[in-house]
């Protein structure tokens, strides 16, 4: 049987907020098939994506203070090389930082994200979105929860 390679088209299939419906998803899985020149009948692709979990669903953190979450990073079908990630959505003033950062080549590797909140955060609910990045395969997002709560 025919294996093709289909990057970057299949992370999309369950993310929260997905903008394609299905019959656009098959299309753009159809179209990207053809383009890599797996149009022949039978070809099976592999789906080279990244999925990323937490330890906790949400975060909470104090102005003046920080929050964190440990992430893990599995990638599907021996999919190598490292993996660099980044966070989007944080409040205003507010910095992150990921140890380690890029991650190493392996099927799972885990990350600690910190995020600063310095006395010039407003309080309040923020939607952080955490993005594992890697060459040839679909990035890894989730979506996480923050909370800033006022300083004592």
């Amino acid at each position: 049987m025919t294996h093709c390679l289909l990057a970057n088209v299949g992370a999309c299939i369950h993310r929260p907020g997905m903008l394609l419906s299905r019959r656009h998803l098959a299309s753009a899985c159809l179209t990207s098939l053809a383009l890599l020149g797996c149009s022949s009948p039978g070809a099976e692709p592999i789906l080279l994506q990244m999925e990323v979990t937490t330890a906790t669903p949400s975060m909470v953190g104090t102005v003046g203070g920080s929050a964190g979450n440990l992430l893990v990073v599995t990638r599907t079908n021996r999919a190598r090389g490292p993996v660099r990630m980044e966070a989007t959505g944080l409040p205003a003033g507010a910095t992150v930082s990921f140890a380690p950062n890029p991650l190493p080549p392996s099927d799972a590797a885990s990350t600690t994200m910190s995020i600063r909140l310095p006395s010039t955060v407003r309080p309040g609910a923020y939607e952080v979105r955490v993005r594992a990045i890697g060459d040839g395969i679909a990035d890894g997002v989730r979506i996480l929860p923050l909370t800033v709560r006022a300083a004592p």
